[in-house]
C-alpha cells in the first residue's frame, strides 16, 4: 500500500511548538490583539481573491469597520499577458517556449498600480477610521509601500491547484503536466517572487479548495523547510493516462484510472511534498523547498553547480499489457539548443531501465545501418501530411529488449519504448522537450490528433547514430565496484550526456551507504518491500516495490534492511 506522507516526529514538533491554523478567525483574533490593523495578503497568481475577501469578512466580529483595498484588479487581463507570451515567449511549435526572465511587474498594469498607491497612501492618513485596512492582490509586496504593513500574508497555490483555478484547460496543454502560458510564463515569475518576499512575510497559507486553508508562521515554516530538507522524501507520484497507456500502474497502486502512460515518481517542478504531523497536514511545493533550502537537498556544490534547480527525472512509461501500442518515435535535444530555443539549462537525456514486461517486447533506439535521412524525412512528412501510416521499421533500429537491460538515450538520438514494458526512466531534466517524429497516424484519448514537432526534431537529429554505433555506445554492461557478503554494487553508466551516474545493488538482509557531497535517489526494482532506516535520527521508512525515495545530501548515514531473506535490487542515483 502506497503512502507518500512524509512524517514530523512528535518530539520534534513539541519542541517548537509548530501549529497550524485552519480558519481565519483564530489567527485574525491574535492580530487584533497586537493592534496591527494594517493587512496585506500576497499571493500567487491564480488566487480567487474574491473568494479570500468573502471568507475574511466572514471571520471578523461584524461590529468592525473594515475596507478591503482590491490590488487584484491592477493585474493585467489573460488576454495582455497572453499576447506578451504569444508574441515574445512562444514558439513557433506551440508545445512549447521560452522561459521567462520577467519580474512580477509584468503582471502589472502600470498606471492602475500608481493610481493605487495614491489611493492607499490616502487611505493611510485616515487609518485611525478603521479596524482593519486589509489589501489583497498578487504582487502587493513588490509596489513600495510593503513598509506600510503590519501584518503579511502569502497564499501559495501549489502548480496543480494553480492551474485548476484557472480554468487551465481552456488555455491549452501539452504533453506535460502544466500548459505552456504557466511553464514558461507565469510560474518562472511567481517562483522568482516568493523567493524575494516570502522571508519577509509573516504568515505562510496553503489554499487548495474555496474553505481549506491552513494558516502557518512563516517563522514556522521555514523550520519545516529546514528539518525536511534533510531527511529522506518521498514526492507525490502524477499519473497519466494516454494513447499508449499500460496496466503495471494502475493494477499494481490500484488507480482509478483506465491505463496509466505516465507515472511521474520525481519531477521537482510539478510535484509536492505531503506532510503530517499530529493530525496536522500541508502540501508544501517542491519548488519551495528547492528555492530555499537547495543545498539541503543537492549538496553545497551542486546547488551552486544547478542554481538550486531540482537537475534529475524519475518516471515511468508504462505499456504493460496494453494493446500493442508502442510509444511515439521521438528524439530529445541537447543543451545548446534548448538554451537558445528555450531558454533552459540542461540537456534532456534519458535513460531506460526494463524494470519488468508483459511479453517479449522491444526498443527502439537509432537508425538502421545505411538508411538515407533525406528519404526518412521525405516519408516522415508524406505521413504528417497525408495521415498515411509509413513503415517506419525500415529506418528505425529495433533491439530485443529483456527485463533489467539498460539503454542509454543521449540527445539526438531517435528512440521509443514498445509495448509490452514496464520501463524506469531515468533522465535530466527539463523533461517536456519530446519531439515526436511519427505516431502512427493515431489520435489521443481526447479523439484529436496527436501533434508532432518535426522541425525541432530534424534539427536535432543524429543519424549517425545507427545500429553499430548503438550496440557499442548505448547497451552498457554493468561493472562491479564493490563485493561484500551480503551486498554488490554495480556501476551502470557513468555516460557524459547525463546529470548523474547509475548504480545497482544486489543485497540481502541489508546494506549501508551515505550520501556525501551529493543526494541519492532510490529505486526499488526487485523485492516487496524495504526498510530506510537511521538509529540516531530515529528514521524507519517503508519504501516498497517500484517506489522512488530521494536522500537529500545533508542526511548522511543509513541503512537498508530488507522485508525478507530473498535477494532485493536497488537502482540508486547520484548527482555527478
Amino acid at each position: 500500500m502506497q503512502n507518500y506522507n512524509n512524517y514530523l516526529s512528535d518530539k520534534w514538533i513539541s519542541d517548537n511548538s509548530l501549529t497550524i491554523d485552519k480558519n481565519w478567525k483564530n489567527v485574525l483574533k491574535q492580530i487584533e490583539k497586537k493592534s496591527k490593523k494594517i493587512i496585506s495578503i500576497d499571493g500567487d497568481y491564480s488566487v480567487d481573491w474574491q473568494n479570500i475577501q468573502l471568507t475574511i469578512r466572514k471571520s471578523i466580529v461584524k461590529n468592525k469597520k473594515i475596507i478591503f483595498l482590491n490590488f487584484y484588479e491592477c493585474m493585467l487581463s489573460y488576454q495582455d499577458l497572453n499576447k506578451f507570451f504569444t508574441n515574445n515567449l512562444l514558439d513557433g511549435d506551440s508545445l512549447f517556449g521560452k522561459i521567462s526572465k520577467q519580474n512580477i511587474n509584468k503582471l502589472l498594469e502600470r498606471k492602475k498600480t500608481l493610481d493605487f498607491i495614491k489611493k492607499f497612501k490616502k487611505i493611510f492618513k485616515n487609518k485611525d477610521v478603521y479596524d482593519y485596512i486589509i489589501i489583497t492582490g498578487t504582487g502587493i509586496n513588490s509596489i513600495g509601500i510593503n513598509n506600510y504593513f503590519d501584518t503579511k500574508f502569502y497564499i501559495n497555490l501549489n502548480k496543480t491547484n494553480s492551474l485548476i483555478k484557472s480554468n487551465w484547460s481552456n488555455i491549452g496543454k501539452t504533453q506535460t503536466v502544466s500548459p505552456n502560458f504557466f511553464y514558461y510564463f507565469i510560474f518562472p515569475i511567481m517562483e522568482k517572487y516568493q523567493k524575494n518576499i516570502l522571508k519577509k512575510t509573516d504568515y505562510y497559507v496553503e489554499n487548495k479548495k474555496s474553505k481549506d486553508f491552513k494558516i502557518i508562521t512563516t517563522t514556522n515554516l521555514f523550520k519545516i523547510l529546514s528539518k525536511i530538507s534533510k531527511e529522506p522524501l518521498k514526492l507525490d507520484p502524477i499519473y497519466e493516462p494516454g494513447v499508449w497507456g499500460g496496466k503495471w500502474l494502475t493494477k499494481k497502486r490500484n488507480l482509478n484510472i483506465e491505463n496509466c502512460a505516465i507515472g511521474m515518481e520525481l519531477i521537482g517542478q510539478e510535484q509536492n511534498i505531503l506532510i503530517k504531523f499530529k493530525n496536522n497536514f500541508i502540501e508544501i511545493p517542491f519548488t519551495l523547498i528547492m528555492s530555499f533550502m537547495g543545498s539541503n537537498i543537492l549538496g553545497k556544490d551542486n546547488s551552486a553547480k544547478y542554481k538550486n534547480y531540482f537537475p534529475l527525472r524519475v518516471a515511468y512509461d508504462d505499456t504493460f499489457n496494453n494493446e500493442d501500442e508502442n510509444l511515439s518515435i521521438q528524439v530529445h535535444p541537447n543543451k545548446s539548443y534548448i538554451k537558445s530555443k528555450f531558454n533552459e539549462s540542461l540537456g534532456q537525456a534519458e535513460m531506460y531501465y526494463i524494470a519488468d514486461q508483459s511479453k517479449k517486447s522491444r526498443v527502439f533506439l537509432g537508425f538502421k545501418n545505411n538508411i538515407s535521412g533525406k528519404e526518412f524525412k521525405k516519408e516522415i512528412k508524406y505521413s504528417a501530411k497525408t495521415g498515411k501510416k509509413i513503415n517506419y521499421e525500415k529506418f528505425i533500429n529495433s533491439i530485443n529488449a529483456n527485463k533489467e537491460d539498460l539503454f542509454l538515450i543521449p540527445p539526438g538520438t531517435v528512440h521509443a519504448a514498445g509495448s509490452g514494458n514496464f520501463v524506469l526512466e531515468i533522465s535530466n531534466t527539463p523533461y517536456r522537450y519530446t519531439f515526436k517524429i511519427y505516431d502512427y497516424c493515431r489520435l489521443n484519448i481526447d479523439g484529436k490528433k496527436r501533434q508532432l514537432s518535426l522541425k525541432h526534431a530534424f534539427n536535432v537529429l543524429k543519424y549517425k547514430r545507427n545500429s553499430t554505433w548503438v550496440n557499442k555506445n548505448l547497451k552498457p554492461q554493468p561493472q562491479l565496484l564493490i563485493a561484500k557478503k551480503n551486498y554488490s554494487e554495480y556501476l551502470l553508466s557513468n555516460h557524459k550526456s547525463f546529470t548523474f551516474d547509475l548504480f545497482k545493488i544486489y543485497f540481502k538482509n541489508y546494506y549501508d551507504d551515505k550520501t556525501f557531497k551529493s543526494m541519492h535517489v532510490l529505486n526499488l526494482v526487485k523485492g516487496k518491500m524495504i526498510f530506510l532506516i537511521n538509529d540516531k535520527k530515529n528514521i524507519k521508512i517503508k519504501l516498497f516495490l517500484s517506489e522512488t525515495l530521494l536522500i537529500p545530501s545533508k542526511f548522511g548515514s543509513y541503512k537498508i534492511e530488507s522485508s525478507s531473506n530473498k535477494e532485493f535490487q536497488i537502482i540508486k542515483v547520484v548527482l555527478k
